[in-house]
Parts: structure tokens; C-alpha cells; sequence
């Protein structure tokens, strides 16, 4: 009896350390509690105290840790936001003439496809538009540090998508694909929902990594995960698509859902609307 006791104390004791460094980690980084990987987590853990007498216990240490996180955060950087991942507030400072300049693309450009926001432009538009991008951020060493990490981790993407099968069904491929958003880290869980082979269309839901640091938002903000579903569906399908996110879970949904559709059926939906 004795012995039970004391291993029940000791998981206890493990758990409740468990269960603040998550509670730390969410107010130290800014992660959102309902949604993705840590709403999962922390209503993993409150089960497992309750099991063992300590909810209480843990939900007081997860609240506390919480608001030291949230301390540190500022401590570190006192002018971050609710994130780490929110630029600095200060002053606007007087636009720049290339602030004041129209501008680069149309929002519906002469001959170029659309599809939920995600323009196909002419690669000079696109170059002259990162270049512009980057110009801005010489003012922000924040901006141009996150860009610097942005690019980095796009690179990686890219030297995974390079390897996604190409023979094999339809679904075959697109699931490699997937796995490997997976083990990028860009994607923590997927189902394919639908594969019609005929139509060369997709649905598929996930849950994206990008909603865990940007919160919540009226629009879906996860167009990297699009942009590499149109890569993964180009060699599941033979042929170029669009993928598109329909909900997404910084609205408040459980998981983001993607379409992919032919680009040729998209051109058809553009013209029809206009």
C-alpha cells in the first residue's frame, strides 16, 4: 500500500512538472489554448491529474507558470505583443517614397490567374515585389531577421517536396507529401478526405502550424501549405492545380481544410464570375 502511495506521489509530482513547463511554453511563445497540438496537450494532461486527485493542483500550476511565461516574454523583449511572433510597437515613421508608390500588382491583373488570393504574376512582378519587400525591412532588424528564418525554413520545404514520389496513385503520392509537411513540421496532423483520379481534384484537412503563432483572424492564413499542395498535386495528378484553404483553424475551426483543383477548371471559375 505504502509502495503505491508513493509511486502515485511521484507521478503526480512529474505530471504537475509536466504540466507547467506547458504552461510556461504557451505564455512564454504566445500559443493559442483552444486550438491544435496544445489544446490536445493540456486536455491530455488535466485527465491525468484528475486520475490522480491533483487536478486542482494542476490547474493552478499551469496558470501560474502561464503568467511567468508571459513575464519572461516581456523581460526578454519589452516590447513584444501578445507573441514573439508580433513585430515591435513603435512610432510610424513618415512613409518612404517607395511606401507612397502604387501599387505592384493589380487585384486582378490582366491575364494572370487568381485563386483565393494567391496571384500568378510574371516572375519579374514577383522579383521586383521580394525586392521591394526586403528594401522595407532594412529599417527593422526584427523584420529582416523573420524573413531571413522565413526563407530558411522555405528552402527546407523545398528540399523535401523535391522528394516526393512520383509514381503511384494519386493518393499515394499526395499522403508521401504530406508525411513530409509532417516531419517538416509544417503540418502536426492530416487526413485525405477525398482523391478523385477523373476530375484531378482533392479535399484535405490538416492541422497547420502557422495558426498556432498567428491567433485568430477572419481569413485563412496558411497559403504556404496551399503553395505546397500545388507542388505535391502536381505530381499526384500529372498536371499543373490550385489548391486553395477553405476554413482555417485561426477562425476558430478544429482543423484547416484544403481543395485542390485542376488550374484549368480555376480559369473557367475566374471567367465565370467576371
Amino acid at each position: 500500500m505504502g509502495d503505491d502511495t508513493r509511486e502515485n506521489n511521484e507521478s503526480a509530482r512529474i505530471l504537475l512538472q509536466e504540466i507547467a513547463r506547458l504552461g510556461f511554453e504557451v505564455g512564454y511563445l504566445g500559443h493559442l489554448e483552444g486550438i491544435g497540438w496544445v489544446s490536445k496537450k493540456l486536455k491530455e494532461l488535466e485527465a491525468k491529474s484528475a486520475q490522480l486527485g491533483v487536478l486542482d493542483q494542476a490547474k493552478e500550476k499551469y496558470a501560474l507558470a502561464k503568467e511567468l511565461g508571459k513575464k519572461r516574454r516581456l523581460q526578454t523583449n519589452p516590447q513584444s505583443g501578445p507573441s514573439p511572433m508580433t513585430p515591435p510597437t513603435k512610432p510610424s515613421p513618415p512613409p518612404t517614397d517607395l511606401e507612397k508608390a502604387p501599387p505592384i500588382l493589380r487585384l486582378r491583373p490582366e491575364g494572370e490567374g487568381r485563386y483565393d488570393r494567391l496571384l500568378r504574376v510574371q516572375p519579374s512582378d514577383g522579383i521586383l515585389a521580394l525586392a521591394n519587400l526586403l528594401k522595407v525591412a532594412e529599417s527593422s532588424h526584427w523584420v529582416t531577421r523573420q524573413l531571413d528564418i522565413a526563407f530558411s525554413g522555405i528552402a527546407d520545404l523545398h528540399d523535401l517536396l523535391s522528394s516526393v514520389k512520383e509514381e503511384g496513385s494519386a493518393e499515394t503520392i499526395l499522403r508521401d507529401g504530406l508525411e513530409k509537411l509532417k516531419r517538416a513540421g509544417w503540418i502536426s496532423e492530416y487526413r485525405i478526405e477525398e482523391v478523385n483520379n477523373a476530375a484531378k481534384t482533392a479535399k484535405i484537412s490538416a492541422v497547420s502550424m502557422i495558426p498556432e503563432q498567428y491567433g485568430m483572424g477572419s481569413n485563412p492564413v496558411c497559403k504556404n501549405i496551399s503553395l505546397a499542395l500545388e507542388s505535391i498535386g502536381l505530381r499526384a495528378f500529372k498536371s499543373p492545380v490550385h489548391a486553395f484553404e477553405k476554413r482555417c483553424i485561426c477562425q476558430g475551426e478544429d482543423h484547416c481544410g484544403f481543395v485542390i483543383l485542376p488550374r484549368a477548371e480555376e480559369k473557367e471559375n475566374e471567367e465565370g464570375e467576371e
